[in-house]
């Protein structure tokens, strides 16, 4: 196996700017970056129409659930999703629904796919650079895609693949960067990270990382204190351009007249923000409760036997302690796969730290930021996005199984293309069971409400879960600009109501909460709430 490093020398010569501004083609030919052979590209060429063939299939063909459709539904509005608001993801999707005859909501299910995809393969790439052979690397991929976790967010829109797309991709430049030393790659990553902590901060825990492999790609190349000061302050210009952005998004499209505005149906519901047009200081309180999630703050902060369970959880995401039925006996597999895994690990972890400290301490940030993030906020299930540790654990084992699938010896590299080509069949007959997230999945739901046939000014009381789908129907389908949904919780349905004149009401579900005013069906996944009985509001409307 050829040997390839990206680490500065211990002691690095005193280098003139002359030697510093090398030829282009001098660095085209560097032989630690050199590019990839077609040995080398199919793995990656067919690892991607594996996965697409696999999971397409399975999108959602129009609106989702909960933050899914929440995410569709801005990006067919240029509006404002629930908090941190994600304004780079949604300008992008903005774009993307703009293609004439196509269902938006469909547009951002691919959309994410695609972004997901593009993280597994520049992980692939990623192995690659160290020097895993491309086709275990692939294998190593399609393995991970196996993770019901990594599965279900290629197959739902979610923010969580464009900000590990954007994770490993600023990785994948600095890499770059460390072995070419071109500038203009290291500027590309500043920016990629600068756009994934604007819209989604909590990456800012792995920041410390990025910094150290920013140290230790630079220092062989930029040796004069002054210019790495400027090089660094134009990095941290390009950083800051996706928060500029982030914030004047906000501010812009912070008002009445957008058509899907969480910041205004969160205060319908809680009446703690001030009016937007009453002027700057409102705004600039809206903003800033809105970008830096304060309506989660709940959700933060932890005690130390709370740390543990955290950690223990995501330990136990990794390493399936659970029972397998294997012939009819009950078998243990977690105590397997971790005494297994574990020394590989260590070894991988090991081998990228000979071989490129850069990667090390990015995958290292990646893992650590990971779990800080779930330590830090109490969440569980698919919100506690595990995708960049399950990342950087990928390029561990592929590294600590590199010496299993050495390109210099046939008879591995062959070992290596029949695993991948067993592992791609497995994929492709698995993935039918594996399935789409039918929980996500709100089509048939908004074809039984049947908005466009609903009486006008009619109510419906909904939660968080179904809202965000009959607003996508409401604004984007029907143009029913009419009716009003009520997001809250159950208990609060009632008091909500109460509020409002003789217009027609319905809920999504028969529940006791709102026993009072009589829920009879309606249609399917609507029931028609009837005022009590000498209520100055009785009317009804009948189907």
């Amino acid at each position: 196996m050829t040997s390839i490093s990206c680490n500065p020398p211990a002691i690095v010569p005193q280098q003139t700017d002359a030697a510093h501004s090398r030829s282009t083609a001098d660095v085209q030919t560097s032989p630690s970056w050199a590019p990839l052979t077609w040995f080398q590209r199919w793995p990656v060429i067919i690892t991607g129409v594996i996965l697409l063939v696999a999971t397409v299939p399975n999108l959602p063909p129009g609106v989702c659930f909960s933050d899914s459709g929440d995410l569709q539904l801005a990006s067919a509005t240029l509006g404002i999703m629930h908090p941190p608001g994600y304004p780079g993801y949604v300008a992008i999707g903005y774009l993307l629904t703009r293609v004439p005859g196509v269902e938006p909501a469909y547009v951002i299910s691919l959309a994410s796919l695609a972004v997901g995809i593009v993280a597994l393969l520049l992980t692939v790439l990623l192995a690659v650079r160290l020097g895993v052979n491309a086709w275990a690397a692939a294998a190593m991929v399609l393995l991970l895609t196996a993770d019901s976790h990594l599965w279900d967010h290629l197959v739902a829109p979610e923010v969580y693949t464009p900000s590990l797309a954007l994770l490993v991709g600023s990785s994948y430049l600095l890499v770059k960067y460390a072995r070419l030393g071109r500038r203009r790659d290291l500027y590309w990553a500043a920016f990629l990270f600068g756009l994934v902590v604007s819209n989604r901060p909590t990456a800012f825990y792995a920041f410390p990382f990025f910094v150290l492999a920013w140290w230790y790609a630079g220092r062989q190349w930029e040796l004069s204190g002054r210019r790495s000061a400027r090089i660094l302050g134009m990095a941290a210009l390009c950083a800051a351009l996706p928060g500029v952005f982030a914030l004047s998004f906000l501010w812009i499209r912070d008002a009445k007249t957008t058509e899907y505005n969480y910041i205004e149906h969160n205060n319908a519901e809680v009446h703690i923000h001030p009016d937007a047009e009453t002027g700057f200081a409102a705004k600039a309180r809206r903003v800033y409760w809105h970008i830096t999630a304060r309506e989660f703050t709940r959700y933060m902060g932890n005690t130390a036997r709370g740390t543990y369970v955290r950690l223990r959880w995501m330990f136990n995401q990794f390493f399936l302690y659970r029972m397998v039925d294997l012939f009819g006996i009950p078998i243990l597999v977690g105590p397997l796969t971790f005494l297994l895994l574990v020394p590989i690990f260590w070894i991988g972890g090991v081998w990228v730290y000979r071989r490129c400290r850069v990667t090390f301490w990015l995958m290292i940030g990646l893992v650590v930021g990971n779990a800080l993030f779930i330590v830090t906020y109490r969440i569980f299930g698919q919100a506690a996005d595990l995708t960049p540790a399950m990342v950087a654990s990928a390029i561990f084992l592929a590294a600590g199984t590199a010496s299993l699938f050495d390109e210099n010896k046939t008879p591995r590299r062959r070992f290596a293309v029949a695993l991948l080509i067993a592992l791609s069949i497995s994929t492709l007959f698995d993935a039918p069971r594996r399935g789409p997230r039918k929980s996500q999945d709100a089509t048939g739901f908004i074809a039984g409400v049947d908005l466009a046939s609903l009486p006008p000014r009619s109510v419906i009381c909904s939660t968080w879960r179904e809202s965000t789908a009959l607003w996508y129907a409401m604004i984007v389908q029907t143009r029913r600009t009419d009716i009003s949904v009520i997001n809250t919780i159950p208990n609060e349905w009632p008091e909500r109501i109460e509020r409002l004149d003789d217009r027609p009401l319905f809920a999504i579900a028969d529940l006791p909460e709102v026993a009072a005013y009589r829920p009879t069906p309606y249609r399917e996944h609507l029931w028609q709430l009837h005022r009590p009985v000498g209520s100055q509001d009785s009317h009804s409307y009948r189907p």
